[in-house]
């Protein structure tokens, strides 16, 4: 009785600790590309050497705490577009700023991502080779906001010089409350403790 009232618990606690209201995250974003490490004052569009940046906007719901962007085939909620028209350029060392602007919920300041551009382009007309790599560091940063608090990832982009569009994708994901932390740890210490307890086996005895 007392192991089943242990499971009992531990899946509670478990069960409780996966269940979030669903927010909407809705806003828009603006860039810029730069020569120096220095951050740039965000504008749309911005471009580098045949590199272009262009504004995107997002309207999401979460469900359970996770809200993808950009993770849907042919879903234009991204958090804006890169393309490049094959001009031939080094970006190694030139740098890329993303301003990321909510306006629901409420109480957030727009996080700021930057980015190295590694690559180079070559050819004319849009028939580039080769491409260019943008990574973030740090790619991932928590927010406050009105709903809670939240982690934001931004995924790196790949752009080809042939001048098709790439967007640039990632995710939001709630982060557990302190009392959420303690949930789950107690729900896995009692399936844990439910699990290993064993009925030790009667022993005969003698008359």
């Amino acid at each position: 009785m007392r192991k089943l009232g242990l499971a009992l618990i531990g899946a509670a606690a478990l069960a409780g600790s996966t269940t979030a209201s669903a927010v909407e995250f809705k806003g828009t974003t603006t860039g810029c590309l730069s020569l120096t490490s220095a951050a740039c004052s965000p504008t749309t569009p911005s471009t580098l050497a045949g590199l272009t940046f262009t504004t995107g906007s997002f309207d999401q719901l979460t469900s359970d705490g996770f809200a993808g962007i950009g993770g849907v085939f042919g879903n234009m909620d991204t958090f804006g577009f890169f393309s490049q028209d094959g001009t031939a350029n080094n970006y190694a060392g030139d740098h890329f700023t993303l301003h990321i602007n909510f306006t629901m919920p409420g109480g957030v300041t727009g996080p700021d991502f930057f980015a190295d551009l590694i690559g180079s382009v070559s050819g004319a007309g849009g028939v580039g080779n080769g491409g260019v790599n943008i990574s973030f560091a740090p790619s991932t940063q928590i927010f406050h906001s009105s709903a809670g608090d939240f982690t934001l990832h931004v995924n790196d982009v790949a752009v080809s010089g042939n001048g098709a569009a790439s967007s640039i994708t990632g995710y939001i994901q709630a982060v557990p409350e302190p009392a959420t932390w303690a949930m789950m740890l107690v729900g896995f210490a009692g399936i844990g403790m439910a699990m290993r307890r064993r009925r030790n086996p009667a022993l005969a005895q003698l008359a």
